[in-house]
């Protein structure tokens, strides 16, 4: 969660405390003072209008900045640029998220008067400044986090809905079948049947387990459509489809940064389509229309490799499984392999964590039941996949399927 943090330059002070307790609950600070704030070359009004595309939640420092006089009388008072930002932030991200913490006694408007600001305690320079005034503002943390998190899930279920809206009207020969596949993957948990190497305890597995604190998905297919056939399949796709769109949008708006290993196969794989026959790449990711990507820090990325026969790639299904991938903007390459190839005898996923590499893995002799990765394989199977990436013949799924249908050889 991303928090914003207002105040005069002269309660910078109290400010870098606040932004030490924010760090301290788990909170990512966007503090004023930050080089990249307020850009160069921007309006100070046009850096808050993208700020109030990044942040969560604000936090305004109330203080005695400036004398000012009514009716003959002397006032300490907040700045007036706080008092911008406060109503700015509150408008747009609604008063419950947006805190006002009182240092001093600053005279406040009176259109403010009722509302119940966090009051600190002491000075900056208190050696107990924080032990005084923490629980305050973990209290503040837990009420934003719990709003937060039950505004995100609707937002994200709204998210998916249109999304699959989106996918029937420009597939409607597919309707049917995204109708069955929007109520599970929606839902995420209903009562469904399985397929053998997909059971609901894996899938609550990921959800606790894998998700947990994950920064990106690996994801190898080598069983081919067959094993997107069952709505169980979607079901475990699901949470990690939500994570990703947690990670990945803001205010509603997708802001998509992928690793340079990413970008350098989405370039390559477009770039090989063309040289191959196609005009134009079908992925949204050669000319994004309602999203940003770009090569940089990864929120959280998620990546998909099928090693398919050309066959398998025209499919009826292969068609559903490459317009769910382009709605939600996770990149699904395509490597032809064989079905007899031994580079197909190994299914798997990987959940990279800050410091270690989760892994689930179904074996062709074991008919692809699912199990976990022993910790010491989790290394080489990233490094396959990793190489994967960098093969020569790469292509991006919906593009490899248009050059089949046009009957391009490669």
């Amino acid at each position: 969660m991303k928090v914003f943090i207002g105040s005069s330059s002269e309660s910078l002070p109290v400010a870098k405390l606040i932004m030490d307790m924010l760090y301290e609950e788990g909170i990512e600070p966007i503090p004023w003072w930050r080089d990249d704030v307020f850009a160069f070359g921007k309006t100070y009004i046009e850096s808050l209008h993208d700020l109030l595309a990044k942040a969560d939640a604000g936090v305004m420092i109330f203080s005695e900045d400036d004398k000012t006089y009514q009716r003959g009388e002397e006032y300490r008072s907040v700045r007036d640029n706080t008092l911008l930002e406060y109503g700015l932030f509150s408008g747009k991200l609604g008063r419950s998220n947006v805190a006002v913490i009182k240092h001093k006694k600053p005279k406040i408007p009176s259109d403010l008067w009722g509302m119940h600001p966090i009051t600190l305690k002491g000075e900056a320079d208190d050696v107990d400044f924080k032990e005084r005034n923490g629980n305050q503002i973990r209290k503040w943390v837990k009420q934003i986090k719990e709003v937060g998190s039950k505004d995100i899930e609707k937002s994200i279920d709204k998210k998916f809905r249109s999304i699959f809206k989106k996918l029937k009207n420009d597939h409607p020969g597919l309707k049917d079948d995204l109708e069955i596949l929007e109520q599970v993957t929606v839902s995420a948990f209903p009562d469904s049947q399985k397929i053998d190497y997909i059971t609901d305890g894996l899938i609550h597995s990921i959800t606790r387990i894998y998700l947990n604190g994950c920064n990106a998905i690996y994801a190898l297919d080598v069983i081919g459509p067959n094993g997107w056939l069952s709505p169980s399949t979607f079901r475990y796709l699901a949470p990690q489809l939500k994570r990703y769109m947690r990670k990945n949008i803001a205010q509603n708006v997708w802001n998509l940064k992928v690793s340079q290993t990413i970008e350098s196969a989405i370039h390559k794989s477009v770039s090989n389509a063309k040289r191959i026959g196609l005009i134009e790449s079908y992925t949204k990711f050669d000319d994004p229309e309602d999203f940003e990507w770009s090569s940089g820090d990864a929120q959280m990325e998620y990546v998909r490799i099928l090693l398919w026969e050309k066959e398998e790639l025209l499919s009826p299904f292969a068609e559903s499984v490459i317009a769910i991938h382009e709605a939600f903007h996770v990149p699904l390459f395509y490597i032809e392999k064989k079905k007899e190839s031994g580079e197909r005898d190994n299914d798997y996923i990987l959940f990279n964590q800050k410091k270690k590499v989760l892994g689930l893995i179904g074996k062709k002799k074991n008919n692809y039941n699912t199990q976990e990765i022993s910790k010491r394989l989790n290394g080489h199977f990233k490094k396959e996949f990793m190489n994967y990436l960098t093969d020569e013949n790469i292509l991006l799924a919906v593009d490899a399927r248009q050059l089949i249908k046009e009957g391009h050889k490669f």
